[in-house]
């Protein structure tokens, strides 16, 4: 079965196709700038959080655009170094994202250094032993 979203996720909006979309919901444009700067520096995860913008503009973007293409679905904290994130899409295929934390040498045995590797799709051919989604394969 194909899925298809009921609406785009705002994520993958750029602020000229933003503003183009906020043109033909009959907004102001300079509105675009805002919101990505709530989604990306102010991090709102609600449209409501949103408080700068009107609240009807925010009924019509939560109407339009889907604000959270996935949901956690696990965080597990691993006793060595990693944190593990099982992630849900909207289809409903899991994703999982895996934060690694390393000492830097220069700064000594202190955890420091962080390295992530996120799946973007489901399922992966890398392989690492760590990663459930890459011991499974594509």
């Amino acid at each position: 079965m194909k899925f298809t979203p009921e609406k785009p996720a705002l994520f993958g909006e750029t602020l000229d196709t933003l503003t183009t979309h906020l043109r033909e919901l009959g907004e102001p444009t300079f509105r675009a700038k805002q919101i990505l700067d709530w989604v990306y520096k102010k991090r709102a995860r609600t449209w409501d959080a949103m408080t700068n913008l009107p609240k009807p503009l925010r009924t019509k973007l939560e109407a339009t655009f889907d604000l959270t293409p996935s949901t956690l679905v696990l965080h597990k904290e691993s006793n060595d170094i990693t944190d593990k994130l099982l992630l849900e899409l909207r289809d409903g295929s899991l994703i999982e994202s895996v934060i690694i934390r390393a000492p830097q040498s220069d700064v000594g045995e202190e955890l420091s250094r962080k390295t992530i590797c996120i799946s973007t799709q489901v399922g992966c051919a890398m392989g690492c032993v760590f990663c459930a989604s890459g011991l499974a394969g594509l």
